[in-house]
């Protein structure tokens, strides 16, 4: 009689959690390119798309003082868009499930150095480029990858 009572436990069990291995996603962030080949100098327009998947309104800070993506090289490491100074002004967007928020900005082969110096470029390979809106942690992200030529 026990074992019955035991199995309609772990159901209940599992129905109330769900499945715990799945990671939850407030965001969906896709990266798309304007090319997937360039010259290391020749401008990428690289678009970056949030879409609010929650099934809640979410609210999100924008501004375009923030690069929206990062590139990294075959090891993983971040190896640009070079930092920039601006002014930061921040604006609040509010997003209902399923609306999208978009961003294009350039990059043309700038590394990660000083701010206050000329950035330096990259050399010439393929690297991945991921969207970075800073939404928070529960987010899923597409990355697009790029080659570069010299």
């Amino acid at each position: 009689m026990k074992k019955p009572l035991l199995l309609l436990s772990l159901g209940l069990l599992t129905i109330a959690c769900g499945d715990q291995t799945a990671p939850r996603a407030d965001f969906e962030i896709t990266t798309t390119v304007s090319q997937d080949v360039a010259r290391v100098g020749e401008e990428i327009r690289v678009t970056v798309t949030a879409t609010n998947i929650s099934g809640r309104v979410q609210e999100i800070l924008t501004n375009d003082c923030i690069q929206a993506f990062q590139v990294r090289d075959a090891a993983g490491r971040q190896v640009g868009p070079a930092g920039r100074s601006c002014l930061l002004v921040a604006s609040r967007q509010t997003l209902a499930p399923g609306a999208s928020y978009t961003i294009t900005q350039g990059w043309v082969g700038d590394a990660v150095g000083p701010i206050n110096a000329p950035p330096p470029k990259v050399e010439p390979g393929v690297y991945t480029i991921e969207g970075q809106l800073r939404l928070g942690e529960h987010v899923r992200v597409t990355p697009v990858t790029v080659r570069l030529l010299p």
